[in-house]
């Protein structure tokens, strides 16, 4: 399983959507894979943790992504472009919107 980190570790029960930056996770993840979901910072021995299923992924330009697919993002402050833009540029300083995302569709 793989670890993935959230600075906002609150998720709904069903489908839930994370976006992170680049590539990096679209070449990690296939539909299926069970992901651990932790607190950004929490040792790999904390028990405050959450298991995910992986249910696909789109690697798209960050202004691309559907309305419909952030009403499922696990942030309320991101279910929407400018919300999420905000919150990448916290995570990510130099993130500008004209960048690739990977966007993730997972179960809890």
């Amino acid at each position: 399983m793989r670890r993935m980190d959230f600075r906002e570790p609150d998720f709904y029960r069903g489908i839930n959507v994370t976006v992170r930056r680049g590539a990096k996770w679209s070449e990690r993840l296939s539909p299926g894979d069970k992901i651990v979901l932790y607190r950004t910072g929490d040792p790999e021995d904390s028990n405050d943790y959450e298991v995910g299923e992986v249910l696909g992924f789109m690697l798209i330009p960050f202004l691309f992504i559907p309305d419909s697919i952030l009403t499922y993002e696990h942030d309320s402050r991101c279910d929407n472009l400018l919300g999420l833009s905000l919150a990448m540029s916290e995570a990510y300083p130099d993130f500008h919107t004209g960048e690739i995302v990977t966007v993730i569709i997972f179960k809890v």
